[in-house]
């Protein structure tokens, strides 16, 4: 599946720094191998069909990808060894040629069209079968993120906050003060009752 939009970027996921992918490449190679592997992800965007990777020479290889193998203490037949252990690549050979194909590369690294204010994440859950640890890593960082503390108000808004409460008391039934009519309506009242005219009373 290509970039239709031919954009020249690739997606990488805002946590890879911090990422057992990184780590592992380090632990099995050293410091450079999360470089490499990112050259090699720019390599692959370049690449017709996008997401794989050719070469029939080790030294093509180092070329392509924008480095030179002299840099590295490392061979590039144990670098690409090393990312097939690790489940992010798979490798076919035809004759001289070579190829590497990035895991999953279909799924994540096509962003939807459509945006309004979305937050898309950076690995999409793959569809072509076989294991992805990228998916697999970021799905466990995403259920194990804690959700945010609540806020704590400032010193002034809690003040308010308790005066306001400490003035809502309610008044029962029983301390209600009786309400006594004005002596002119008591009147009225009573000579509507005793019908007595008005005009008298006044």
């Amino acid at each position: 599946m290509t970039d239709k939009r031919k954009r020249r970027w690739i997606v990488l996921d805002i946590d890879y720094p911090n990422g057992n992918t990184l780590q592992k490449l380090i632990t099995k190679l050293d410091s450079t191998a999360p470089g490499v592997w990112v050259a090699l992800l720019t390599a692959a965007k370049r690449h017709n069909p996008q997401g794989h990777f050719s070469w029939t020479t080790n030294h093509e290889a180092w070329n392509t990808i924008g480095l030179k193998e002299t840099d590295f203490n490392y061979t590039w037949d144990v670098f690409i060894r090393c990312l097939g252990d690790l489940k992010l690549t798979r490798k076919t050979s035809r004759g001289r040629v070579q190829q590497v194909q990035i895991r999953g590369w279909e799924d994540w690294q096509q962003i939807p069209r459509t945006g309004g204010g979305r937050n898309y994440t950076s690995i999409g859950k793959p569809n072509s079968g076989g294991p992805n640890p990228a998916w697999d890593e970021q799905q466990q960082r995403l259920a194990n993120r804690a959700k945010p503390a609540p806020k704590a108000l400032p010193e002034r808004e809690r003040e308010i906050e308790s005066e306001r409460e400490s003035s809502l008391t309610t008044i029962s039934d029983s301390e209600t003060p009786p309400i006594t009519p004005p002596p002119a309506l008591t009147e009225l009242l009573k000579a509507l009752t005793q019908n007595t005219s008005i005009e008298s009373i006044e």
